[in-house]
Parts: C-alpha cells; structure tokens; sequence
C-alpha cells in the first residue's frame, strides 16, 4: 500500500511539474519577430525600445504590451540602444561594432 502511495504521489507531482513549465514562456507582440534581442531602453513608464540581431528594432509605447517594427536599414546584428528622450536615440551594432 505504501509503494502504490508513493508511486500515484511521484505521478501527481510529475504531472503539476509538466503543467507548471508548459507556461512559462509564451510569444508576446510583435508575434513572433523571431529574432535575438540584445538591449532594450526605456525613457519613461510607457515608450521604449529594443535592438537585436538581423538590424532589428522594436517599438513600444505602451508598457511592453506591444511592439512594432522600426526600419532600420541594416542586416547586421544590432548590440546596444540609447535614447536621451524619445525623440533622440543612438544605436551600437554592426560587423565590427
């Protein structure tokens, strides 16, 4: 009795296990840009932006909640961004930096 006890606890467990990591990451907006971003920066509460590999960028203006692609010209990974306000900003990247 003590061994089935055991063995339907271990399969209880490795059942809620399963169910917890089965949600721990799911695609957000833009779904999905696919690409690895490396720097993101925010200047307020609300307007942001983040840089990634294949030149890209991504835009928020509201929280995070969602995003929306920015041209910007290049294909070569993109590594940093800083913005002073949300009117000027700069960005680090390229083949050699």
């Amino acid at each position: 009795m003590r061994r089935l006890a055991a063995l339907a606890m271990i399969f209880f467990s490795w059942i809620l296990i399963g169910t917890a990591h089965s949600q721990d990451w799911q695609w957000q907006n833009p779904l999905p840009q696919g690409n690895w971003l490396n720097d993101v920066m925010f200047v307020n509460e609300t307007t942001g932006w983040a840089v990634g590999d294949r030149g890209t960028i991504i835009h928020t203006t509201d929280g995070g909640q969602s995003w929306t692609w920015q041209e910007s010209g290049v294909s070569s990974s993109l590594e940093a961004v800083y913005f002073r306000d949300d009117m000027l900003g700069f960005v680090i990247g390229g083949e050699s930096g």
